[in-house]
């Protein structure tokens, strides 16, 4: 049946695009202004004539503005642009799971399964000495041992034709190492043995059914069961399902496709192999009339179980080859026997393995394309005047020859009139031609104001003057205003933000017109490299690529989010050689993970860096207002020893120590007291101007703790005898109430290398004297680094740097190099550790930095 094709009536929905409501405001409009004056809003008028050219004018804007995004948003013809980012390029992320790492190890060619088991025990074994505070690989009576954690160990299950297990191993450690996450690492790589398995059955098949056809279906679907190979979707499987793109790409790219995550779960390693099962699926198979018996057993063995085989959880079980089994799998129809050909079943079930094969190709589609709009020349312009009645001598047409000066100056007023019109609708139109660039971030180009030129208009050279009268800096400087609020729209598309380091260049900067190229560039770099930088936040750099060892841009993920945040490169490079004129910045990483022992060959390890007692943790907790009593906390070990635990400028409105007995000193010259008399604080709550301390008017100290600068501690006791009378005090200050920071000493874990990194700064550098722009790099790193993750910051001066960047290039060369032994790479690791000063780092340089825990070392004062 033919359809019947109609106009609608209906008006149109937007209010732009109906001319008859346009009209009709537009008198409207005419009458609140003029009404006293202006009374005829016939057709004849040549006021309403130029109102009807003008809503016809808005109507054909609104047409081009409902053109679709893609058309709005097309590069013009001949432009190659990529403008936006495709779904797997944006929503994927580096693995982060186990299963994430599982599809990373089944996606490589020859891998058939594969199983990542966290360390329990670490090797070689570290224990704990509590009586000397360190950490040593001699187990005693008085050591506990010390199980790092983020270590793990991968098992692979290889497929049948892989025969070089050494380059398969080569393969998955590379790809691991490749993503690798922040502050773990992968210690082994095995490839577990083949345990075959036998099957002796005897089969009943149907007339009328090829007996090699029946043995090819019955072995590959055993093998299946036995050993199975995981399912790969495709891109438009999973559409077809109605899963969305955000569900479908949630996860690590894949080369063969796609994994379901149930399907993955689903996919895990038995524990035995049952005989109903096997039944079951033989049973299943069209031509198959009974199963008459059925025993499994491995080939190394002579026993066979008719119930259940247990599989050895070391080995992977896989089924003989069909050659084995044509001999152990007997047929018959009815009471003659009947056995397969073996050639013949071989030649069928490689045809059924070709009809599905196991792994998807690699050259399918996996990423959605970017719609491709069609390019609508949205800045070509047609003046209104063109439109006009002949009569009015405006046109293309324009007046005759035999015109008076007084008809042709008319024409000219009224074409100056309406030129002003002309140069509004032409502008918009070039602004739409040109909304494609404010929304680029590819490319540096700061307009964000287009225009066009009337040239086309009949007469307008001898109206209009085309001189620029308006200085470009003016429009330079407009133009990067907009096109920083252009940029922080997109950014937050991603939910990101520069406002604090924004705020802070007008402090750190002294031409103000250096701060917006100075934004926008960085913001354009940060949306370019957002893919990369937002999803591999979490991931560490490859300390096994030798190609990619230093200047280069091998770095961890977090130092490339963290960088890009504070508008400094992120390429390792050499830092002890800039100088406070360079434009120069940077900082280093490491992660105490990879500075773990890989070998027990030395009982002894760098004290500096395994003597557990000498870390301490402060945890921030809020606020850095300051208030008239600044305290000084001195823990008294020793007549002549002291350990600087606190000697920091900000105030302390609460601080707790484990050991009740510890006696610290105030110097505060605003209590009452006498000169360092000793007190306790206690019981404080929000500091509210009274704060309540007991005064200690005789304390002996017996004995105490004997504290030596190599790193070793004997413990022997700390007894306090304490007089009885004491008594309270309250000390008035001019303080009102408020919310102060408050120090909290923490156990420090006896573990000194999970989920622990160290930040490298220059000191030197004019913006890292900064003590603003350090309270950013605080706040960024908080913000971003995994919660699970302590950071350590060490500020060194140019000769530290040099020995920390010396140490440092040393220890990557050596831990890249394949052939290395643990000797040389304990050699340089202690080096590192050594130059990091890891155990002997004051912490006076230290603010409040909010809510997060900072790891940091005490400084020992002989």
């Amino acid at each position: 049946m033919t359809e019947n094709l109609t106009i609608s009536n209906a008006p149109p929905a937007h209010p732009g695009m109906n001319f008859a409501l346009l009209r009709q405001e537009g008198i409207k409009h005419i009458e609140r202004l003029g009404g006293k004056l202006w009374t005829d809003y016939n057709t004849h008028d040549p006021g309403i004539t130029i109102l009807e050219q003008l809503c016809y004018a808005i109507t054909d804007l609104s047409y081009r503005l409902d053109f679709e995004m893609k058309d709005l948003l097309v590069p013009s013809a001949g432009e190659n642009r990529k403008q936006f980012f495709t779904a797997r390029e944006i929503l994927t992320v580096n693995p982060l799971t186990i299963n994430d790492y599982r599809k990373l190890l089944i996606d490589i060619d020859g891998v058939k399964n594969a199983w990542i088991k966290p360390i329990k025990n670490s090797q070689p074994p570290i224990y704990y000495d509590s009586l000397r505070h360190t950490l040593t690989f001699e187990a005693s009576k008085r050591t506990q041992q010390v199980n790092l954690n983020g270590l793990y160990r991968v098992l692979i299950e290889k497929d049948k034709n892989v025969s070089d297990e050494a380059s398969l191993i080569e393969k998955v450690k590379s790809k691991l190492n490749q993503h690798r996450n922040l502050c773990e690492d992968f210690a082994s790589v095995e490839i577990l043995p083949i345990e075959e398995i036998t099957i002796f059955a005897e089969i009943e098949i149907e007339e009328g059914f090829d007996v090699n056809e029946l043995m090819a279906q019955i072995y590959l679907g055993l093998d299946n069961f036995i050993s199975p190979h995981l399912h790969f979707f495709t891109l438009k499987e999973l559409l077809d399902q109605g899963k969305t793109p955000e569900a479908i790409f949630d996860g690590v790219p894949l080369e063969h496709g796609f994994i379901d995550d149930e399907k993955l779960d689903s996919f895990i390693k038995k524990d035995q192999l049952r005989t109903s099962d096997l039944i079951s699926i033989i049973s299943d198979i069209p031509g198959i009339k009974n199963v008459g018996s059925i025993t499994i057993s491995r080939d190394n063995s002579s026993e066979s179980e008719e119930l259940a085989l247990a599989l050895d959880p070391n080995l992977t079980p896989q089924l003989k080859y069909i050659d084995c089994l044509t001999s152990n799998i007997t047929f018959c129809k009815g009471q003659i026997s009947c056995n397969p050909n073996l050639n013949k079943a071989k030649n069928y079930l490689e045809s059924l393995r070709q009809k599905n094969p196991k792994t998807p190709s690699t050259t399918q589609i996996k990423d959605i394309p970017i719609p491709v709009g069609q390019y609508r020349e949205l800045s070509d312009y047609e003046s209104i005047q063109n439109d006009f009645p002949a009569t009015y001598g405006i046109g293309e047409i324009g007046l005759p020859a035999s015109a008076s000066p007084k008809r042709k100056a008319q024409a000219k007023q009224l074409q100056a009139y309406l030129m002003f019109f002309d140069q509004l609708l032409a502008n918009y139109l070039a602004q739409l031609e040109h909304t494609k660039d404010l929304l680029d971030f590819q490319t540096k180009n700061k307009t964000t104001y287009f225009y066009q030129e009337l040239y086309s208009i009949p007469g307008a050279p001898e109206i209009l003057n085309f001189e620029q009268n308006s200085p470009d800096g003016k429009w330079n400087d407009i133009d990067k205003i907009r096109r920083n609020r252009f940029l922080d729209h997109l950014m937050a598309q991603f939910c990101e933000k520069f406002t604090d380091y924004s705020l802070l260049l007008y402090d750190l900067i002294l031409e103000e017109k250096l701060i917006d190229d100075k934004l926008i560039d960085d913001k354009i770099n940060l949306l370019q490299k957002y893919p990369q930088i937002s999803a591999g936040r979490g991931k560490a750099f490859n300390y096994t690529d030798s190609s990619q060892v230093w200047d280069t841009d091998n770095v961890s993920g977090l130092k490339q989010r963290i960088c890009s945040l504070l508008g400094i490169p992120y390429h390792r490079k050499t830092l002890a050689l800039c100088n406070e004129s360079d434009e120069t910045e940077g900082f280093h990483i490491v992660e105490h993970i990879l500075l773990r022992p890989r070998s027990s060959n030395d009982s002894k390890q760098n004290p500096n860096f395994l003597g557990a007692s000498q870390f301490g943790t402060l945890a921030i907790l809020k606020g850095t207002e300051t208030f008239a009593l600044s305290l000084l906390l001195v823990i008294i070990l020793q007549k002549w020893y002291a350990l600087n635990f606190l000697d920091f400028g900000h105030p302390i409105s609460e601080f707790k120590r484990t050991d009740s007995n510890t006696i610290v000193t105030c110097v505060s010259d605003k209590h009452g007291l006498s000169n360092n008399e000793r007190i306790q604080i206690f019981n404080t709550r929000n500091y509210n101007g009274i704060y309540s301390v007991r005064v200690w008017s005789k304390v002996d100290i017996l004995a105490c703790t004997l504290l030596i600068h190599t790193g070793l501690y004997q413990l022997v006791s700390l007894l306090l005898q304490v007089q009885q009378d004491t008594f309270d005090i309250e000390i008035e200050t001019e303080v009102v109430e408020s919310e102060t920071g408050k120090w909290v000493q923490l156990y420090h874990p006896i573990d000194p290398y999970s989920f622990q990194i160290s930040f490298v700064f220059p000191d030197w550098l004019p913006r890292f004297r900064e003590e603003n722009f350090k309270k950013l790099i605080y706040n960024i790193i908080s913000a971003e680094i995994p919660a699970h993750i302590t950071p350590y910051f060490h500020w060194l001066n140019k000769t530290k740097m040099l020995n920390f960047e010396t140490a440092y290039t040393h220890w990557l060369n050596t831990i890249v190099d394949k052939k290395t032994t643990p000797v040389p790479i304990k050699s340089t690791t202690n080096n590192l550790i050594e130059a990091l000063e890891i155990g002997r780092v004051g912490i006076t340089s230290f603010s409040v930095l909010g809510y997060m825990t900072i790891g940091t070392d005490f400084e020992v004062i002989c």
